[in-house]
């Protein structure tokens, strides 16, 4: 609408969908944020896990992963990507793995 001051959500950083679309993630802002798809409610968040100020991320995936024998529900799994060449993955715990930096 003309005059309408309100401004949108800048875009994320990066989305993807789980292969079963069950799950959605998205970074923005160095925020990564899980949500189930079937009823919008956010599962999962992470406020900036990478250290390094001048990095940004770049790409994102993720999946659910059961647990076996566990009666508390499947592990989501969230990888990030950054532009200066990390690869993080996240659990509800926080990082639970990080590449060493590569470029190519």
């Amino acid at each position: 609408m003309a005059g309408d001051k309100t401004a949108a959500s800048p875009p994320p950083d990066a989305a993807a969908f789980s292969p079963e679309g069950e799950l959605f993630a998205a970074v923005s802002d160095r925020r990564v944020q899980v949500w189930r798809t079937g009823g919008g409610e956010i599962i999962e968040g992470w406020t900036d896990p990478i250290s390094a100020p001048d990095d940004s991320y770049s790409c994102i995936a993720c999946c659910s992963v059961q647990k076996k024998h566990k009666k508390d529900g499947n592990l989501i799994l969230v990888a990030v990507g950054t532009t200066n060449g990390q690869v993080l993955v996240l659990d509800s715990t926080g990082v639970i793995w990080k590449n060493a930096p590569h470029t190519g």
